[in-house]
């Protein structure tokens, strides 16, 4: 027993580096500057993964958009019957998939969402500001006119941080 719960945990982490990796990529290609794990997993019926939700905020150059992004992460489902030795990581099935954008003014420095209720999410921006978004108020395209609409603005200190809970 204890060998196979040996082998489920050397798969387990080669599972998660390979899903940190596919964050590094987009992190490379998007210049990713906050992320946070949301709360809720889904397990598909007859499917050998769960969809977990993920947090994205960009920062990007001032002439090009921000984005408050939620995506879709399909990691596999514990296989305690896969030992380390012969793990192939081309079999592991795993995908991200950007599910919502949102327009962001800013650099996106800080984003988190509420426990009690994981659709609103604030975020903290460049400008001192901290935005508050209700995710089932907005579309799963971000505005094409590149207007950032949060619920609620709050002002905050006049120095840029990156606290906010």
């Amino acid at each position: 027993m204890a060998n196979k719960e040996g082998c489920y945990n050397a798969t387990e982490k080669m599972c998660l580096n390979a899903e940190d990796n596919k964050i590094f990529e987009l992190n490379e290609r998007n210049d990713i500057l906050d992320k946070h794990w949301l709360p809720d997993i889904t397990i598909p019926d007859g499917e050998d993964y769960s969809v977990h939700r993920l947090i994205l905020g960009t920062r990007t150059s001032s002439d090009e958009q921000n984005y408050l992004m939620i995506a879709n992460v399909q990691l596999p489902n514990k296989n305690p019957l896969v030992s380390a030795p012969h793990y192939d990581n081309q079999t592991v099935s795993s995908e991200m998939k950007i599910e919502m954008k949102i327009n962001h003014e800013g650099v996106v420095n800080k984003a988190c969402f509420m426990p009690q209720n994981p659709s609103i999410m604030a975020t903290k921006t460049s400008y001192s500001e901290v935005l508050i978004f209700d995710c089932t108020k907005h579309t799963y395209a971000p505005d094409p006119s590149g207007l950032c609409s949060p619920e609620l603005i709050l002002k905050s200190h006049h120095k840029e941080g990156y606290g906010l809970s």
